[in-house]
């Protein structure tokens, strides 16, 4: 996704509303509803973080994964926090963040990388200033600024509009310091929150020398083939079997909690990614039910070993969507292997 594209939903406006120009960056009162109906046009779909948690028992998080270009080897996270009661809106945040894809404790980035995030953050600022006006400013960085490895660059542009605060924001360091601890940080995040009486955050992330013990080292996959691997299929390595196991996965849920199926048409799609993840492309179903059980099951899947492309040598992300027919709680269309 470029950038012109990018900008269209970083900077939405409710035309529903009927609202002013200068309100049309509010996103004071709006629904979460609005928003997750404009996620199904990307590519990507709902995530289950565990980086990420509310720091308000009565406020929930989605999270949500585009496909981006704009930075190599960096695709958008968009949050969303809202109230569980009703659904309000209360922050929107963008984040272009290399923490979000890593393993472990990130990395140090080249110059090429550092000046690709700088550019994007540059873009957005102009477009930015050119639509809302001046900004409050905090930290420099220019397109005269000299990017390289060693130093760090900060920049925070700050606008109110109406009941909103919008924030552009970019870090970018490479200082390690294992005692304190520093580690290497780079990003940019574009934040909508709506202004409240005592100001508060919203969204708490574990730090990463927080989960390094936790978390095993880098998955190895094994996989050599242009087909995912899923555990079940080990055997049967065929794209049915693994549509099919997925299919299966999504009918046991409905039978531990009792669903009745007498007959139901479900669509989904299936974005699995090239670190083995999953991400909902598609859920379509009349059965209300049904759609949160295909939520629930394709946000916490296990990791998938993904697609590998031997002309490229290297994982790449690749996306099925298929029909699944229930009749009484079976599914009648299988795939044939």
């Amino acid at each position: 996704m470029n950038i012109k594209n990018l900008l269209i939903i970083l900077f939405l406006s409710i035309v529903s509303k009927g609202i002013s120009q200068e309100n049309s960056y509010d996103i004071y009162n709006t629904l979460l509803s609005e928003y997750i109906a404009f996620e199904k046009q990307f590519v990507g779909g709902k995530i289950k973080d565990k980086s990420v948690y509310s720091l308000k028992e009565d406020l929930g998080i989605a999270s949500y994964i585009r496909q981006d270009s704009s930075v190599p080897n960096l695709d958008l996270i968009v949050r969303y926090v809202f109230s569980k009661k009703d659904s309000l809106i209360k922050e929107i945040r963008y984040e272009l963040d290399f923490a979000n894809f890593e393993k472990k404790i990130e990395p140090k980035q080249n110059k090429n990388i550092r000046k690709a995030l700088a550019n994007y953050y540059l873009t957005v600022e102009k477009d930015l200033i050119s639509k809302l006006g001046k900004s409050k400013i905090e930290g420099e960085l220019t397109d005269k600024t000299v990017i390289d490895e060693e130093n760090d660059y900060y920049k925070n542009n700050a606008w109110i509009i109406g009941n909103t605060r919008i924030d552009l924001l970019i870090k970018m360091s490479n200082f390690i310091r294992k005692e304190k601890p520093i580690y290497p940080n780079h990003k940019v995040t574009i934040t909508y929150k709506t202004i409240e009486k005592i100001e508060t955050e919203y969204i708490g992330r574990k730090k990463p020398y927080e989960l390094i013990e936790k978390k095993s080292l880098p998955r190895k996959f094994t996989n050599k083939s242009r087909i995912p691997l899923i555990s079940k299929c080990k055997n049967n390595h065929t794209e049915a079997c693994l549509q099919n196991s997925i299919s299966d996965l999504i009918l046991s849920e409905a039978n531990k909690i009792n669903l009745t199926l007498k007959s139901d048409t479900l669509k989904i799609g299936v974005r699995i990614n090239k670190n083995g993840s999953t991400s909902i492309m598609d859920n379509e179903t009349k059965n209300s039910e049904l759609k949160k059980v295909v939520t629930d099951v394709l946000s916490s899947m296990e990791l998938i070993e993904p697609a590998y492309i031997k002309s490229l040598k290297r994982y790449e992300t690749v996306s099925y969507s298929w029909y699944i027919l229930i009749k009484n709680n079976e599914i009648t269309n299988r795939f044939k292997n």
